[in-house]
């Protein structure tokens, strides 16, 4: 067996390629592979061997050993595969030492030069062989310098004589000429017999090099190193060398996973003249050195895993190369690593939508691992445009908001908790959110004044926050007299109209956009206008008060209503002797909760509503039922609206829920909605009965089936809706007199408007074209605006009661 064998500038890279130890006796039918020495003649068995003590002069590495058997047939040859056009074959060199054996031939005899050459066409006496080999000895060249023993010598072949081990001929290789142009015998300079072989082989290439001893010489003993040749193929430059154990591994570095580390290195420099075959982590345990693994891990390449550690012990690590030689010196040690285990996954809560943003909240691992959680990371999945996600953030507590999301588009989270040992794994995914924006605010406002009134226009904002607006709503400021501003007005689009302002006062007004997203900031303020030209119109009551003593200050109708009490008492006002269809106390029913009167939608007729849903009616109003004849049991009714054909209800309760009968339809309620409230004020109906609003004290309004919502009231307590006519606007009351007005509702004026202080106000009824309403008090105060008329009140009449709960006009 040869030794490691090196191959050293392959090509002109200069580098040094390590080759494997070869086996004896490779055929060359199949051919060692490109790189490998191989035996091809060898009888009687000779040896070859890297030697390690005559080294060449030139890498001083060593050289390759040759030593032919004592029979007198003595020969091997050990070559490699190469490639090329014979005619390319030059530069042919290398170097000899020649030993000082006791065999007389030790002189004459020395390591020959062997290259293989193939030809498809017949050769010499062998036809159809297509082989020879071409040799180069050093006896046979004493021209190019004599033979010594005992010291190297450098031979540049290709300047010397050869000769090939078959003859060839003109007429055998196909080529011009005649006769034998060369053989065995014929010991010719290169050049020259490789012409002659080329002209009887055109085809001729180089397929193998090699070195030889032998012969019929035995009991030689040489050495060679640094052949050198090259053909089309490129340079070729063996360097024969001892081969060594490989260096140190380098960068030692390991982390720490549960109960195992994964150590990564970096490979040594210099592998000892032979390809790596392994690497071996030894592990050292100082905290309790019997924790190290049984066997040594072993890798091909870095990282490698060491499993079977424990949990808490301080470990290094070192790793140590191994080659053909065998195992290298081991790698310094790497920074001390206590092993801690890894946190499990967060659970996972709520996240909600902000603007541009969402807010992750989640709660810690059951398990946190072996040493304290430190970070928490929320990543993001868009599933609505994924090449928009992948967004994280990171904290140390719950909840985490992820920014730079993309408005509209949904999003699920992830959450992992990271320790000293590093990231657990991730939590299941989190509820899908779209983050919002809500419009800009409307931009160009102007306000032009009327008669009491004034007209507000303005432009869409130059940012609808990624949702269609679906209203306006326009705020008057008064600076003359504070008290006389707040009024909204709310539509779909500009020029908004405000009814009922205060002639003489200056005002100015901001404009809010709403939509599906929210309500957007107010714009800047618009010019100052002031109403004037007075006219008659609007007014109050007093209840009771000193003067105007209830009186309408400019009544432009006349009209009666109905007051109900809490415990069904009806009184009539305005028309004395009509619209009066009954009471609770007259029919001897005794309560105490009833908490709204509504009427037909002829006039002559009411439906009274009690907090536990008893439903009661009078004169042509029809009864459809209660809750409690249907067996439900609650006490928190606070308002009921008929439907437009006074064939059915709605009743509302102070959760929101919604309960219908006769021919109302359900277009659910706010239980049903997961909205869970407890201060829902009232309920008004759409005129085809398709839909409803319900409004809660904090003055936010709901809308459900086809009814809009047009706009919620930012102060309260809100105590009532109440519709227009055609559904395209409602009013909203407050307990001290405020009216705010969305959609087609006039501002007629309210109570703190006239300075009028109160805190009782229940109900609001508009008259009968929605020109004016009155504001009832929970005193049976009455006051009235625009062109409804003022038609008395309790007060007025020196009754005093406190549990008015609404009113209804009377036709």
């Amino acid at each position: 067996m040869l030794g490691a064998l090196s191959v050293v500038g392959v090509g002109t890279s200069g580098a040094v390629t390590p080759v494997t130890d070869v086996v004896a006796i490779q055929s060359l039918a199949t051919g060692p592979s490109a790189g490998v020495w191989a035996f091809t003649e060898n009888d009687p068995p000779g040896t070859a061997a890297i030697n390690t003590t005559v080294n060449d002069p030139i890498n001083n590495d060593g050289s390759l050993e040759m030593s032919t058997a004592s029979s007198t047939a003595a020969h091997f040859v050990v070559q490699t595969l190469a490639t090329g056009a014979l005619s390319t074959l030059a530069s042919v060199s290398y170097q000899t030492f020649l030993g000082t054996a006791t065999n007389p031939l030790a002189s004459s005899a020395n390591i020959s030069i062997q290259a293989g050459v193939f030809c498809t066409a017949p050769v010499g006496t062998t036809p159809g062989s297509g082989f020879t080999t071409f040799v180069f000895e050093p006896v046979e060249n004493p021209t190019l310098q004599a033979q010594e023993t005992g010291q190297w010598q450098t031979w540049d072949a290709t300047s010397g004589d050869w000769w090939t081990t078959h003859a060839f001929s003109s007429t055998a290789g196909g080529g011009s000429g005649s006769g034998s142009l060369g053989g065995q015998s014929n010991v010719e300079p290169f050049a020259m017999l490789v012409d002659q072989f080329e002209n009887a082989c055109p085809n001729a290439g180089v397929v193998e090099m090699g070195l030889g001893l032998g012969s019929n010489n035995p009991g030689i003993t040489a050495w060679a190193d640094n052949l050198q040749y090259t053909t089309s193929a490129g340079s070729e430059n063996w360097n024969f060398q001892s081969a060594a154990a490989p260096a140190a591994p380098t960068g030692v570095t390991a982390t720490g996973n549960g109960t195992s580390a994964v150590v990564s290195f970096t490979p040594p420099s210099n592998t000892g003249g032979t390809p790596i075959t392994s690497y071996t982590v030894n592990t050292t345990d100082t905290t309790h050195p019997a924790n190290i693994p049984a066997t040594a891990p072993t890798g091909s390449s870095s990282p490698i895993t060491v499993s079977g550690l424990t949990l808490g012990d301080s470990y290094t690590f070192t790793v140590t190369a191994t080659n053909g030689v065998g195992p290298g010196p081991a790698s310094a040690p790497s920074a001390a690593l206590v092993l801690t285990a890894l946190p499990g996954a967060p659970t996972i809560g709520t996240a909600t939508a902000g603007n541009g943003s969402a807010s992750v909240a989640f709660t810690a691992p059951v398990d946190p691992g072996t040493s304290p959680i430190t970070l928490y990371t929320v990543t993001a999945a868009d599933s609505t445009t994924p090449g928009n996600g992948g967004q994280t953030a990171t904290g140390t507590t719950s909840p985490i908001t992820v920014p730079g999301l993309t408005n509209g588009d949904s999003y699920t989270f992830t959450v992992t908790a990271t320790n000293g040992s590093g990231a657990g794994p991730a939590s299941v995914p989190s509820n899908a959110v779209t983050p919002t924006a809500a419009p800009g605010p409307p931009e160009n406002v102007s306000a032009t004044a009327g008669n009491q009134t004034a007209t507000v226009s303005f432009s869409a904002p130059a940012n609808n926050g990624g949702s269609p607006i679906t209203f306006y709503t326009a705020s008057a400021l008064d600076s003359t007299f504070a008290g006389n501003g707040g009024q909204q007005v709310s539509g779909a689009g500009s020029p908004l109209t405000f009814n009922g302002l205060v002639n003489g006062d200056t005002y100015t007004f901001t404009v809010t956009a709403t939509s599906v997203l929210g309500t957007g900031p107010p714009s800047s303020a618009s010019n100052a206008v002031t109403p004037s030209t007075a006219t008659t119109g609007g007014g109050s009551g007093t209840g009771g008060t000193t003067p105007p003593g209830g009186v309408s200050t400019a009544p432009t109708s006349t009209g009666a209503y109905d007051l109900v009490g809490s415990d069904g008492g009806v009184f009539v006002f305005g028309q004395p002797g009509t619209g009066f269809y009954g009471s609770l106390p007259g029919q001897n029913i005794r309560v105490n909760n009833i908490v709204g009167i509504v009427p037909t939608n002829d006039g002559r007729g009411y439906f009274l509503v009690g907090s536990d849903g008893g439903v009661f009616t009078f004169g042509d109003a029809g009864f459809y039922n209660s809750l409690p004849g249907i067996g439900i049991h609650i006490n928190d009714i606070v308002g009921i609206v008929p439907t437009s054909d006074d064939k059915g209800y709605f009743l509302v309760g102070r959760d929101g829920g919604v309960f219908t009968f006769g021919d109302a339809p359900f277009e659910n309620s706010l239980p049903g909605l997961g909205i869970h409230l407890k201060d829902i004020s009232g309920i008004a109906a759409t005129p085809d009965n398709k839909g409803y609003w319900v409004v809660a004290s904090s003055g936010a309004v709901y809308a459900f089936g086809d009814a809009k919502n047009l706009g919620s009231a930012t102060s309260g307590p809100i105590v009532s809706i109440t519709s227009t006519l055609d559904g395209g606007g409602y009013w909203l009351t407050s307990a001290n007199g405020s009216v705010f007005t969305y959609g087609d509702a006039g501002f007629f004026n309210s109570l703190p408007g006239i300075h009028v202080a109160v805190s009782n106000i229940v109900s609001l009824v508009p008259s009968p074209d929605g020109k004016g309403y009155l504001l009832i008090g929970g005193d049976g105060g009455i006051f009235a605006f625009g062109d409804a008329t003022f038609p008395g009140s309790l007060p007025g009449q020196g009754v005093h009661v406190t549990n008015i709960v609404g009113a209804v006009p009377v036709v």
